[in-house]
C-alpha cells in the first residue's frame, strides 16, 4: 500500500472511489462534483502543495483523505483564516484495516506544516468507526450542525469535531 500526494493523473480513479463511497447511501450527501470542477481542484492542490493525498494498492487507488483551506469550502476570514477543512474516502473493502489511521496522520502531519492551526470535519453521528478514529486523533466534538438527508433517504444528525494544533495526543 503505497500513501502519496494525489496528481491529475488520479482524477478518474479519484471520482469513481468518490462515487463508490456515495453510491453506499451512508456516508455522503451527493456524487463526486464534474470532472472539470475536480480538474480546476487538483490543479490548484497540485500547484499549492495543499494537503491531499491517496492510497494506491497496487495500481487501484482505494483512499484518499484531504485538508483543504476553510476558503476553498466557501468559509472565509476571521475565525478560518487557518483553519483547514478535512474530508475522507475509504474504498468499503479496505475499511477497518488501518488505512484511515495511516491516511490522517499524513494528512494531519502536512497540515499542520501547510500553516493550518485548527482542523475541523464533519461527521455524521451513526457513523461510529470514523468518529472513534477521530477520537483516536484528539478531534473534540464542538456540537451538532442539524439533520441530513442521505443517498439512501435516511435522515441523520451531522456534527461537527476539530483538531486544534498542539493538541493531539500520541496515537
Amino acid at each position: 500500500m503505497q500513501i502519496r500526494p494525489i496528481t491529475i493523473e488520479d482524477i478518474d480513479q479519484f471520482i469513481a472511489l468518490w462515487n463508490r463511497v456515495y453510491e453506499e447511501g451512508e456516508y455522503l450527501r451527493s456524487p463526486a462534483p464534474e470532472r472539470s470542477k475536480v480538474t480546476n481542484v487538483l490543479t490548484r492542490v497540485e500547484k499549492e502543495s495543499i494537503p491531499q493525498f491517496v492510497a494506491i494498492d497496487e495500481q487501484y487507488l482505494v483512499g484518499s483523505v484531504e485538508i483543504f483551506p476553510a476558503s476553498m469550502c466557501g468559509y472565509e476570514g476571521g475565525e478560518f483564516i487557518h483553519t483547514g477543512i478535512l474530508g475522507i474516502h475509504i474504498d468499503h473493502q479496505y475499511r477497518n484495516q488501518g488505512l484511515g489511521k495511516q491516511l490522517l496522520a499524513t494528512a494531519i502531519q502536512r497540515g499542520w506544516d501547510y500553516g493550518f492551526d485548527t482542523i475541523v470535519l464533519n461527521v455524521y453521528k451513526h457513523n461510529l468507526p470514523a468518529i472513534a478514529l477521530y477520537e483516536q486523533f484528539s478531534f473534540k466534538h464542538c456540537g451538532e450542525l442539524g439533520v441530513v438527508t442521505l443517498a439512501n433517504g435516511k435522515q441523520v444528525m451531522s456534527q461537527k469535531m476539530e483538531l486544534k494544533r498542539g493538541y493531539q495526543r500520541e496515537r
